[in-house]
């Protein structure tokens, strides 16, 4: 782990394209599945697009959970400051990015213990935020199911992106976010001629396009995030971030890719879907998540200080476990049903543009990358990084 800052009480703890494209196919025997289409992705569509719904993504985001495990201490130790140097009295706990809720209720129930450790008669409130087209069933399933453990506690759910403001200036005591600001924005209109399926196989223009939105992305989440937190309040936000060392792309997007780039060359699918698979994650390096508390005047107006960063190359749960029982086929089918809980939605998007059964054709997908880490487990093994910041309005 390395630690970038650490200050105060946390010196003991631990880190669419937009454009049109459309093209004329010469369709062999063998591709009968693949339709000539329009391929780009607009920038709105690629807003749209969420999580695997119906608890697929809770029940298949061990990492994720990891993450969250993880910074328990600091998210606790962040909500009893916070509860102590606001004067509202009431505290209100928001977590962006909330998912299907099961990771979201796991660190809010911690926090919310926190607060009740030092203010027990304060009136708490917990809002949970995704997309508008997120699984906000499965949240009220789960937050109904959280009433015995945070008595005296009111849910709410908030619809909409966390890179505009959500909540009342100056309301919040405690912000979250897990696993979800990696995340784009949007798609940089530059890639509408680009065959990479994620940002590390982006070079030059399109490379830098992708930075400056991640960039833009990252100081406008925490503006509005400053907006929100009352004089006092704190942030924590954990997200996958790449070491600088790392030049490799992200194993999850590199096997999607893989597979993908067999079925092309067996004329399963047509070349188009690759031009139509974007996925919009940008793994920022520590310097990066750092560099708005250093740099961003609006921030600094704000009175947002950075308390804590850290980045920690983190082991991953799913090849921690087949180490331990050793069936690969077990092991391939839960790391790709990881990649599908994620990833999925973004998949299908691209099928459907330019496939005529896009169903079968992503099911062969996925079937093939199970093959892929079968006949080679170590070689598709996920190597993460969490970068973990903590901040306080002041």
């Amino acid at each position: 782990m390395t630690a970038y800052v650490q200050k105060n009480r946390f010196d003991r703890l631990l880190n669419n394209r937009t454009g049109v494209s459309t093209v004329k196919l010469t369709v062999s025997s063998t591709a009968s599945m693949m339709r000539p289409t329009s391929v780009m992705q607009d920038c709105e569509r690629a807003q749209r697009i969420s999580m695997k719904a119906d608890g697929y993504y809770a029940a298949n985001s061990q990492p994720q959970q990891s993450d969250v495990e993880r910074a328990l201490p600091l998210i606790c130790e962040t909500a009893e400051m916070a509860a102590r140097q606001t004067l509202s009295a009431n505290v209100l706990v928001a977590d962006f990015g909330c998912a299907d809720g099961r990771n979201s209720r796991r660190l809010t129930n911690a926090a919310i213990q926190s607060v009740r450790a030092v203010r027990p008669s304060a009136a708490c409130t917990i809002v949970r935020n995704d997309r508008c087209e997120n699984d906000f069933n499965q949240v009220a399933s789960v937050s109904q199911g959280n009433l015995e453990a945070t008595a005296g506690t009111f849910e709410f759910m908030s619809s909409g992106s966390f890179y505009k403001q959500l909540l009342p200036t100056g309301s919040m005591t405690l912000g979250t976010s897990f696993s979800a600001v990696h995340w784009m924005s949007r798609i940089p209109e530059t890639l509408e001629n680009s065959h990479a399926i994620c940002r590390e196989q982006l070079t030059g223009t399109e490379a830098e396009d992708a930075r400056q939105v991640a960039e833009g992305d990252w100081s406008c989440f925490l503006q509005h995030r400053a907006q929100e937190l009352a004089s006092g309040g704190c942030l924590v936000v954990s997200m996958v971030g790449k070491l600088a060392s790392d030049s490799q792309v992200h194993s999850p997007f590199r096997l999607i890719s893989e597979a993908l780039q067999q079925l092309i060359a067996e004329d399963v699918v047509c070349p188009e879907t690759q031009d139509a698979l974007f996925i919009p994650v940008y793994r920022r390096s520590l310097e990066e998540v750092v560099r708005p508390f250093e740099e961003d005047p609006c921030l600094k107006e704000c009175g947002l200080t950075l308390t804590y960063a850290s980045e920690t190359e983190v082991a991953c749960p799913l090849y921690s476990a087949f180490c331990e029982y050793g069936d690969v086929g077990r092991y391939a089918a839960a790391y790709v049903r990881f990649i599908r809980a994620l990833a999925e939605p973004i998949v299908k998007a691209a099928f459907q543009q330019t496939v005529d059964e896009p169903e079968r054709c992503m099911e062969m997908l996925f079937e093939r990358m199970e093959q892929l880490v079968q006949q080679a487990p170590e070689s598709w093994k996920l190597r993460r990084t969490q970068v973990l910041v903590a901040a306080q309005k002041v």
